[in-house]
């Protein structure tokens, strides 16, 4: 419908605690009513709503579920009932897992330009390894070494501020986690190099999981060249580019798609200056949990200049790199969707350019090359075997395996039945057949392929009758005449016959 006149609550769905078990309860509407252009219409809707149950001992716990069609509070008659069973075992944390959400080489803090620091993500885990949380006497003990601030930690969106300059060593109680087992910490550096920030169980005898986080130098911010990104092509803006991602397909310079079976997305940002601080803010629930979003300041560093001559991006001076690599697999969703996450650059301090949101997708068929021969035009006698390479690849470059190929032979052995074949993990297929045409008019093979991309002819094969297909001198003309020598002291010279 274009447009509503009004909606109305169909219908509401209960949870209802028994037995002393607190349940949060709510109410959800599951059917709307719309009236829209004059007409009154009954949609289903499908609605995601969640409820929170927080056991404090082990065992075997039954919620029940159900529509109160007649909004009584209570299941009776004519509702319709539900039940989950959920299994607690009692898994203490045990251990944690640090990791980077955004692997960059960052800005030293700076309190002008500077000042987004380098995240870490602290997952708690139990002995097998499964998310977990912490209980009420437990804490977590993070370890930052000198030249590092610790400056705040909590959970996503809500990291409370600490400021503690190291060395230092500070404990995280429950409340800094989330419902998952996660906080999230923020750092500063103070002095430029690559340090250890180590985190676990404080007393659970467990090996402390760490990650390296290196600062270095800032010069000034540098401004971002354009307001967007752009694939190594550069086809997608005609503004100065900043390159784009190297696994990502870009489709204008605020949208792309990744491989969902990718596990991180490596981008880069061009800049004028070696040093120069580029601001950039993820956003991602599917990265930060609730939080959402999150800033960093990362570094363009002189070793990853791009020369004024790299035709690949399009570049008319020369530009510094700022790399940096999110660790996010964009798999797909319960409900078919994709997950997304979005880089933000700056092209300037505090202004925001143009986002671009990368979305996940399957591998799809997308190019067929041919490989092996390497001329598209090939001659060939009557009676002979060709054989022939092709290679197909997805959407995004990478090989695409077990993929049924189809050769079609259109012209002179357009009878000849040639058998389909399944590419290799490579995306690789080779194929074969034997001229059976007698003619002396068609004298030409046009074979193309069904199963990857286009039905374009791939190879052209032309048949001649003319003795050695029309070759009838060959010439020496490498290095100039033949000098008759030995090559070396023993070399035996053999006679040959002048017919050969």
């Amino acid at each position: 419908a274009t447009s509503m006149a009004a909606i109305t609550d169909g219908g509401v769905a209960n949870f209802t605690a028994n037995a002393g078990a607190v349940v949060s309860s709510q109410n959800w509407v599951i059917r709307q009513t719309v009236t829209a252009a004059g007409d009154v219409a009954t949609y289903n809707v499908t609605n995601t709503a969640y409820f929170y149950f927080t056991p404090d001992k082990a065992g075997s716990y039954t919620l029940s579920y159900y529509l109160d069609a007649d909004s009584s509070g209570t299941v009776t008659s004519g509702d319709t009932v539900k039940y989950l069973s959920v299994t607690v075992a009692d898994a203490p944390a045990a251990a944690v897992v640090v990791s980077k959400p955004l692997d960059a080489t960052f800005a030293l803090y700076d309190s002008g330009d500077t000042a987004n620091g380098a995240w870490l993500k602290l997952q708690v885990n139990d002995a097998s390894g499964t998310a977990s949380q912490l209980n009420s006497a437990q804490t977590v003990k993070i370890t930052v070494p000198s030249g590092v601030t610790l400056y705040s930690a909590g959970k996503s969106g809500s990291e409370t501020t600490i400021n503690a300059a190291g060395p230092v060593e500070y404990q995280l109680g429950t409340s800094s986690f989330d419902i998952a087992g996660v906080a999230y910490v923020n750092l500063r550096g103070t002095t430029a190099g690559t340090y250890t920030i180590s985190a676990e169980v404080a007393g659970s005898g467990v090996t402390a999981g760490s990650t390296s986080v290196k600062f270095a130098a800032d010069g000034a911010f540098a401004a971002v060249l354009t307001t967007g990104f752009l694939d190594p092509a550069g086809d997608a803006t005609t503004a100065t580019p900043i390159v784009g991602s190297t696994n990502a397909k870009f489709s204008s310079s605020s949208a792309a798609t990744a491989s969902s079976a990718a596990t991180s997305q490596s981008m880069y940002l061009g800049t004028t200056t070696s040093e120069g601080v580029v601001a950039v803010t993820i956003t991602s629930s599917y990265i930060w949990g609730t939080g959402g979003s999150h800033s960093s300041d990362i570094l363009a560093t002189a070793s990853d200049t791009k020369a004024s001559t790299d035709a690949e991006d399009g570049l008319t001076t020369t530009r510094y790199k700022a790399s940096f690599s999110v660790p996010a697999a964009l798999t797909i969703n319960s409900n078919y969707s994709y997950k997304t996450v979005q880089v933000n650059s700056f092209t300037a301090e505090d202004t925001a350019g143009t986002a671009v949101t990368i979305t996940g997708a399957a591998s799809a068929v997308s190019s067929l090359s041919l490989t092996a021969p390497t001329a598209s035009t090939v001659l060939s006698a009557p009676g002979a075997t060709t054989t022939l390479t092709v290679r197909c690849k997805d959407q995004f470059g990478a090989a695409k395996a077990n993929t049924v190929l189809t050769p079609v032979i259109t012209g002179r052995n357009s009878a000849v039945v040639v058998s389909p074949a399944v590419t290799s993990a490579s995306g690789y297929a080779t194929f074969s057949y034997k001229d059976a045409s007698t003619s002396t008019t068609n004298l030409q093979d046009l074979i193309s392929f069904t199963g990857c991309s286009s039905t374009a002819t791939k190879l052209t094969v032309n048949y001649t009758s003319t003795t050695n297909l029309g070759v009838s001198t060959l010439t020496w003309t490498a290095g100039g005449g033949y000098a008759d020598s030995d090559y070396y002291e023993g070399y035996a010279k053999t006679a040959i016959s002048g017919g050969d």
